[in-house]
């Protein structure tokens, strides 16, 4: 067993051995989650929103500029200016500055320095974009979305494992349908050689002999019909098989599904699904997104705000940036300005922050209606699972009982009280029982994978 897992869940090799290897439920949802492309999309999903969340703090990377422009006409130097400059944004829109400066010329602009220079400097937002703005909101954001982007790939794993068990229960049914048959097959062969042995002695009728061969063919011809249905539901099993490097997998005909029936669930679980069921991936999706907005709800009140700024900068007559910062401010050496900034009607940003805030209640709204969404679904398909869980039972009852009538009825035939017919027709309730049962299995671990789903819990 510990050979099959390691082979399907590293490489799902195709050099597996030639007798019969079970894979379980668990190794097959372990190769899903780690291969199908599926799920790895969703992986790569994450990635790129981390990917944004790196580009988003580039708004906050300090930058250095450099500047040179000279000009000269006629033999006249009329300026030569260098100037170098640093710029670090920091957290509440505040740019701080710092650059040196070289000026030389005989018509230079009249408010620049000549000479070595130097400037230690703030620019402050005073009201719009104080506590919010476009760089602030950008990172905010895209640290959300990484979030959501976690969510994204919960639900897509969720919806992916739900279809995976599904077509893995529908394949364990009919693999061991095939096999009841195929019990079925060996029993009866037995019983048409030995009422053929009887009929050759003449302890048998001849119409004996043709009611052993009769129920012998037709579950050889039933048993046709479900090699059918094993292949198909085989091939959809493949479906979900990859191996590393994005390359299909078919599984061997060696290969067939665990014997057992797991217990998914528990009678009584309804209050745990219920809590789960707040963690939904689909559910935190929408939390995120509400979180998203809220941002941008703030950054669209900006638009409200006058657009004022205050500029400071701190000078000194020489390149030496320390004498400028340990140098008294606004004594002397000093550059200052303030820009005012305010559209009169304000209909943009009354128009942006209405939408901002008639997004955030459809949102809501969207929210609330998948809650009761889930809620509805997981009470259908928990339902669902406890009334199969019921007919199971009964099942397994029904079966016991035919069971019994027909070994009795084999004693009666073997003592001479009974007919072939009745013992065929024991035989046909009892394998049709039988078959009721494993259909009844496979739809009782689809009704708790259904459940589970509704609750979001396959994928965590």
């Amino acid at each position: 067993m510990k050979q099959l897992i390691s082979t399907i869940v590293l490489l799902l090799s195709a050099s597996l051995a030639l007798a019969q290897q079970t894979l379980s439920l668990e190794e097959f949802l372990t190769v899903v989650r780690r291969y199908h492309p599926v799920a790895r999309q969703a992986a790569l999903g994450v990635e790129l929103a981390k990917a944004d969340v790196t580009s988003a703090r580039g708004a906050f990377d300090p930058r250095w500029e450099n500047s040179i422009s000279r000009k000269e006409f006629e033999g006249l130097l009329y300026y030569d200016h260098q100037v170098n400059e640093v710029k670090i944004p920091v957290w509440y829109g505040v740019d701080v500055v710092a650059g040196i400066e070289s000026l030389s010329g005989q018509r230079s602009s009249t408010p620049d320095t000549k000479g070595n220079s130097s400037y230690i400097g703030l620019s402050v937002p005073v009201a719009k974009g104080l506590l919010m703005d476009e760089r602030r909101a950008a990172l905010q954001q895209a640290k959300i979305f990484q979030n959501l982007s976690v969510q994204e790939q919960l639900a897509t794993v969720n919806d992916l494992l739900y279809e995976a068990v599904s077509a893995y229960w529908n394949w364990w049914q009919h693999v061991h349908t095939q096999r009841l048959f195929q019990q079925a097959i060996q029993k009866s062969e037995q019983r048409f050689r030995m009422v053929k042995a009887a009929f050759q002695m003449g302890e048998r009728p001849a119409i004996d002999t043709v009611e052993a061969l009769t129920q012998l063919q037709s579950f050889q011809l039933r048993a046709r019909e479900i090699q059918l249905d094993v292949t198909t539901a085989q091939l959809a099993v493949n479906v979900f098989l990859w191996q590393e490097g994005g390359v299909a997998y078919e599984l061997p005909q060696t290969i067939v599904p665990q014997t057992t029936v797991p217990a998914l669930l528990e009678t009584g679980q309804m209050e745990q699904l219920l809590h789960q069921l707040q963690a939904h991936p689909e559910l935190q999706q929408y939390s995120f997104k509400l979180q998203a907005l809220q941002v941008e709800k703030k950054l669209k009140f900006q638009s409200l705000l006058p657009a004022v700024y205050l500029k400071y900068n701190q000078l000194q007559k020489s390149h030496s940036l320390y004498k400028t910062l340990s140098t008294p401010w606004l004594e002397n050496n000093f550059r200052y300005g303030v820009a005012v900034s305010v559209p009169l009607r304000l209909s943009e940003g009354r128009g942006d922050y209405r939408k901002a805030k008639l997004k955030l209640e459809q949102t809501r709204l969207q929210q609330a209606a998948k809650r009761i969404t889930l809620q509805t679904k997981l009470r259908q398909y928990y339902n669902e699972w406890k009334a199969v869980r019921e007919q199971i039972t009964m099942q397994k009852q029904a079966i016991q009982a035919y069971t019994a009538l027909q070994r009795g009825e084999e004693l009666k035939f073997a003592s001479g009280e009974s007919s072939l017919f009745m013992v065929n027709a024991r035989e046909l309730k009892t394998l049709e029982a039988g078959e009721k049962l494993l259909l009844l299995q496979s739809k009782e671990q689809k009704a708790a994978a259904s459940t589970l789903w509704s609750a979001g819990a396959l994928s965590r």
